[in-house]
């Protein structure tokens, strides 16, 4: 026995399946996606030092110098950038140590070189006082420090240094 497929039945069959195919229902609907952007900032371990070089005792004239920071933060973000008084303060002025010794050698750190040739306001931690505000853009930024020697220094020879940390608020 043969089985038979009529024309008819095979045509029905495959319309009935185009039609469910194309007569496919669907629903559509939504995804949230969402992200918080926080506020950022780092310190580059390659910031320059404040380095005085060679000092003359007794010299009549400061000595200046100067250092830069470098601090990146996210664009936008307000910040302040704040120095203490250093590893050897006293005497209300930051100090650099003898090396291998205990003479000290006076220095001041400035946010500006007019602050540096008036003598004030030194570079400190006090937010709206003596730090230093900026706004950032998102790329590194290059913050100078201004250093003083005061004049007619008469240190014991050698090799002077101090360490100064860094504070930056935002």
């Amino acid at each position: 026995m043969r089985s038979f497929i009529s024309r008819s039945a095979l045509a029905a069959a495959v319309l009935a399946l185009s039609v469910s195919a194309a007569g496919a229902d669907t629903v559509s609907g939504t995804i949230g996606v969402s992200a918080t952007v926080v506020s950022s900032c780092t310190l580059s371990a390659s910031s320059s030092p404040v380095a005085f070089g060679n000092i003359i005792s007794g010299y009549s004239q400061p000595f200046d110098a100067q250092g830069n920071i470098y601090v990146t933060c996210g664009n936008g973000v307000t910040y302040n950038v704040g120095l203490d008084n250093g590893a050897n303060y006293g005497s209300s002025t930051r100090n650099m140590i003898l090396s291998g010794g205990s003479a000290l050698l006076p220095y001041q750190l400035y946010r500006t070189t007019t602050d540096r040739t008036a003598g004030s306001p030194t570079w400190g931690t006090t937010i709206g006082t003596n730090t230093l505000a900026g706004t950032a853009t998102g790329s590194q930024q290059t913050i100078p420090v201004y250093g003083r020697v005061p004049a007619n220094q008469t240190p014991t020879p050698g090799l002077y240094t101090d360490t100064v940390n860094i504070t930056v608020t935002f």
